[in-house]
């Protein structure tokens, strides 16, 4: 059994298919799949919850049956990334290892014996892809809303992305209880019934990393169970969460009264400063609009205090103070990539709706402190 492949060609391959091992205590989790059929090779590797699947061609091969080899995806990983990306890489099995030589090197890597793993390449890769958006859209959809997912809550579907399909539109939101960010992306097929999907926030973290070594266009179904992502020559899978996610549609209906415009850089670096001596506990500031100016201040239990103002444009009499944990709005302040946002609210102890300008379907909302 001997088959050939150029390094580099390899090398893509592996990177797209590079699940994060080290987390997982089971052999299975640890390895990938090699399936070579005739001039065809096909990796697969899988963790508890995701499954990424990735083919090409091979330069030669004497096999005319389905060969599957098990191998330690780290081992095989460093190894090559070590040889020169132009050279051709030799496989040959002998027993309970594989063979690899390439230029002047030798290596002998053993493979693990009845690993089970499904192969649903040929089941999912196929034509039943109803929406298809570019890889960089998909990717910035994430970004805007995957700060806000929660950690390892109690409640589990807040441990998660919701994708809210309908209409011609894709929605991400996510919440952690505290926070709530919403991005949209119109898509190219219309959706009439409202579709609901929660992506677990591993399925995302290997979601996006499978994302960075993809440069064309992909496509995405959903069926109960999973996410199916599909590139040229790879396919994504990953479990959806069966949890309920809450209803946020109230939460952003409200009529806000006031709304501010703002400069998203110039408050940042403010916040940023003024924060360095904010409780770390609460990492508390303070919000005080009032006369064309947006005064944000903080203080610590040592007694020590900072304060900052910024000119801006408040066309309204009513004197409003806002207490909000720095963190969150730095995070939801640096989702967004517009210069400018509409930071708007009903009272001090309303939530807080931070808008892009020139978009207001990405919405980011957070909760107010009302007392420490």
């Amino acid at each position: 059994m001997k088959f050939s492949i150029l390094c580099n060609t390899f090398i893509k391959m592996l990177k797209k298919t590079n699940i994060v091992f080290n987390n997982n205590s089971l052999q299975i989790f640890k390895n990938i799949l090699i399936l070579i059929n005739n001039k065809e090779i096909k990796i697969i590797s899988m963790n508890s919850l995701t499954k990424i699947i990735t083919k090409d061609n091979l330069i030669e091969s004497n096999i005319n049956k389905i060969i599957k080899i098990n191998i330690s995806a780290k081992k095989i990983f460093d190894i090559c990334k070590k040889i020169d990306k132009n050279s051709i890489l030799y496989f040959n099995k002998e027993n309970n290892f594989l063979i690899l030589k390439s230029n002047k090197s030798i290596f002998s890597i053993s493979t693990i014996i009845n690993c089970n793993i499904l192969n649903e390449f040929n089941k999912h890769y196929d034509n039943d892809y109803k929406i298809c958006i570019s890889c960089l859209s998909l990717k910035n959809l994430i970004k805007k809303t995957y700060y806000s997912i929660g950690i390892e809550d109690t409640r589990k579907y807040l441990n998660g992305m919701l994708f809210e399909i309908y209409d011609n539109k894709i929605k991400t939101i996510s919440t952690d209880g505290h926070r709530l960010s919403i991005s949209e992306l119109k898509i190219n097929f219309e959706i009439k019934n409202k579709n609901k999907y929660i992506l677990t926030k591993q399925g995302v973290n290997e979601l996006i990393k499978y994302l960075d070594n993809i440069n064309n266009n992909i496509y995405i179904k959903f069926d109960n169970k999973n996410i199916y992502i599909k590139s040229e020559n790879s396919l994504f899978i990953s479990r959806l969460l069966n949890e309920n996610f809450p209803e946020y549609n109230d939460i952003i209906s409200k009529e806000l009264k006031y709304s501010i415009k703002l400069n998203k850089n110039v408050l940042i670096e403010v916040i940023l400063r003024i924060s360095s001596i904010s409780n770390d506990k609460f990492c508390l500031i303070r919000l005080n609009f009032n006369n064309n100016k947006l005064n944000i201040s903080s203080f610590n239990s040592d007694q020590e205090k900072s304060e900052e103002y910024i000119d801006i444009d408040y066309l309204f009499d009513d004197d409003i103070l806002i207490l909000l944990n720095s963190t969150y709005l730095i995070e939801s302040l640096s989702s967004i990539d517009e210069e400018f946002i509409l930071f708007k609210f009903i009272n001090n102890k309303s939530c807080i709706c931070i808008e892009e300008f020139s978009n207001i379907n990405n919405k980011h909302i957070i909760m107010p402190i009302y007392s420490l």
